[in-house]
C-alpha cells in the first residue's frame, strides 16, 4: 500500500492533462497527505491519554473510520487519473467527503481533535484557489454548515457563542480574503500577458513594414556600385551598405524575439553536421570581417549534432556579428569540443569583454553597455597558431 501512495504522490503525470486537470488531481493527492497526518496525529495524541502501548476509545473510533476513508480517497486519485475532465459531481463528492470526515473526527473528541479547524480553513482555501470563486463559495457553505454542526453537538459552555462566531468568521473571512488577493494577481498577470503581448506585436509588425524599404535601398546601393563611382564614392556607398546590412540583422533579430515571445515558434529538431553549419556562418559574415580588418576562421569537426538548424545557426551567428563587431582588426574563431555527452559551441574573439558587474544583465533584452565601460582590461591577444587546444575539436 505504501508503494502504491508514494507512486500516486509522487509519479510525475502525463503531459495530456490540463491546468484544471492538473489542479484536481493535485487536491486528491493533498487528501491523501492530509489523511497520513490526521491519522498520524490521531495515533499520538490517542496514545498520550492511556500509555504509549494503547489507544483511547476515542483514537480508535476515529483511526477505524479513516480505515475506511482511505480506500475512497484513493478511488478519488484513480478515478481523476483515468478520467480527467471537469465533473462537477465528481468534486461535490470530494468536498463532501472532506468536510464529513473532518466534522466527524472533531464531533468524536472536540478538545484533541480542534487543531482540525486550521484544516477546515485549509481545505476551503484550497478549492477556491484550484477551482475557482465558485467552488470557493461552495466549499465556504460546506464549512460553515461543518462548523454550525460540530457546535451544536458538542457540549455547551459558557464560551460555546464566541467560540461558534470565531470559528464562523474565520471560515468566512480568510477564504474570501484569500480570493480577493488571488484575484488582484491574476489581473496583474492578464496585464503583463496584455503588455507582452502588444510588444511582442509591435516589434513583428515593425520588423516587417522596415523590411521591404531597406531592401529597396540595398537594391539601389548595388546599381549605384555599377555606375562607375571613383574610390572615395565607392568607400562611402559600402559604408551606407554595411550600415543597412546591420539594421537588417537587428531587425531579423527583432522578429525572432517577437516569434520567440508570442509562443507560436516550436523547434523541429534535425540531424546537423556542425561543419557544415560552420561554413555557412563563415560564408556569411565574411564581408563583415573585411570591413573590420578581422580575420574569422573555423576549426573543423566531425560533430553531428541533434538541433533545430534554423535556431542554432541564429545564436551562433548574433555571437559571431557581436565578436566581429567588438574585435576590429582582430581574430575571431568559431569552433566546438566534447563537454561529455554534450558537445560545447564556442566562439572566441579577442574583444575587452564585459564588466563583472554587468553579468546579471546578460539575458535582458535590449541591454546595452556604453562604450566607454566596455574597455574593462586588456584585449586578450592570441593568433590561431596559438591554440593547440581546439586541435581536439578537429576529431
Amino acid at each position: 500500500m505504501m508503494q502504491n501512495l508514494r507512486e500516486l504522490l509522487f509519479t510525475r503525470q502525463p503531459q495530456r492533462l490540463t491546468d484544471e486537470e492538473q489542479a484536481e488531481l493535485g487536491q486528491t493527492k493533498v487528501r491523501l497527505v492530509m489523511l497520513v497526518v490526521i491519522t498520524t496525529y490521531t495515533t499520538i495524541m490517542g496514545s498520550l491519554v492511556l500509555s504509549p502501548s494503547s489507544l483511547a476509545p476515542w483514537a480508535k473510533t476515529i483511526l477505524i473510520y479513516y480505515a475506511f476513508y482511505t480506500p475512497a480517497a484513493l478511488a478519488l486519485v484513480w478515478w481523476v487519473q483515468k478520467v480527467p475532465g471537469h465533473f462537477p459531481i465528481r468534486r461535490l463528492m470530494s468536498i463532501t467527503l472532506d468536510y464529513v470526515s473532518l466534522g466527524f473526527s472533531i464531533i468524536v473528541q472536540p478538545m484533541a481533535m480542534m487543531p482540525l479547524h486550521t484544516v477546515i480553513l485549509w481545505i476551503t482555501v484550497g478549492n477556491g484557489l484550484r477551482f475557482g470563486k465558485t467552488y470557493l463559495w461552495i466549499a465556504t457553505g460546506y464549512a460553515v454548515v461543518t462548523i454550525s454542526v460540530v457546535c451544536s453537538l458538542i457540549p455547551a459552555s459558557d464560551n460555546s457563542p464566541y467560540m461558534l462566531a470565531m470559528l464562523l468568521l474565520s471560515a468566512v473571512a480568510i477564504p474570501q480574503y484569500a480570493s480577493s488577493l488571488l484575484e488582484r494577481i491574476e489581473q496583474a498577470r492578464r496585464e503583463a500577458d496584455e503588455a507582452n503581448f502588444a510588444k511582442s506585436r509591435f516589434l513583428a509588425q515593425a520588423s516587417h513594414d522596415l523590411r521591404q524599404p531597406l531592401h529597396a535601398i540595398s537594391l539601389f546601393t548595388t546599381s549605384l556600385q555599377e555606375t562607375g563611382l571613383n574610390k572615395p564614392q565607392r568607400q562611402i556607398v559600402e559604408r551606407i551598405d554595411r550600415a543597412l546590412q546591420s539594421v537588417a540583422r537587428l531587425f531579423r533579430s527583432l522578429l525572432d524575439l517577437s516569434t520567440l515571445d508570442s509562443g507560436t515558434m516550436a523547434p523541429k529538431p534535425e540531424p546537423v553536421a556542425l561543419d557544415e553549419l560552420f561554413q555557412e556562418i563563415v560564408q556569411q559574415n565574411v564581408q563583415l570581417a573585411e570591413w573590420g580588418n578581422s580575420e574569422l576562421r573555423m576549426v573543423n569537426t566531425r560533430h553531428v549534432v541533434l538541433t533545430d538548424r534554423i535556431l542554432l545557426l541564429t545564436m551562433i551567428q548574433n555571437l559571431v556579428s557581436n565578436a566581429l563587431k567588438f574585435s576590429a582588426g582582430r581574430g575571431v574563431i568559431l569552433g566546438c569540443r566534447p563537454r561529455g555527452s554534450a558537445i560545447s559551441i564556442e566562439v572566441w574573439d579577442q574583444g575587452y569583454g564585459i564588466a563583472e558587474e554587468h553579468f546579471p544583465y546578460l539575458f535582458d533584452e535590449f541591454f546595452q553597455i556604453k562604450e566607454r565601460e566596455i574597455a574593462t582590461g586588456k584585449a586578450l591577444d592570441w593568433d590561431f597558431q596559438s591554440l593547440p587546444e581546439w586541435q581536439r575539436c578537429s576529431t
